[in-house]
């Protein structure tokens, strides 16, 4: 089938990837008389239209509240263990493990 491609006169005339140059081709340039007018043309020029779209938010909570939420942070209820000895330390991490069920002794 006739196609009509543009290709800018500073574009890489050699492809660079093995599968492009299995597949490159040959272009052949043919001479064409243009339409006298628009309405000889095979399809219709129309100005573009677009469809509205709504955007919902996907909780039901205010803006506000949804801004709050976005910009507080919250505390997870952890602690943070800086004194007291290595052993201490391990106590503190495996009561919270078990406290989480990620240990099952």
């Amino acid at each position: 089938m006739p196609a009509l491609i543009a290709v800018h006169p500073m574009a890489n005339a050699t492809p660079t990837y093995a599968y492009a140059r299995q597949r490159e081709g040959a272009i052949h340039p043919v001479a064409c008389a243009a339409p006298a007018r628009a309405t000889e043309l095979a399809w219709t020029i129309r100005p573009a239209s677009s469809k509205p779209v709504r955007l919902a938010a996907a909780e039901k909570r205010s803006g506000h509240a949804r801004m709050l939420s976005a910009t507080t942070t919250e505390s997870r209820g952890g602690s943070v263990v800086i004194e007291g000895s290595s052993v201490e330390k391990a106590q503190v991490i495996l009561a919270y493990l078990r406290e989480h069920q990620l240990v099952d002794y």
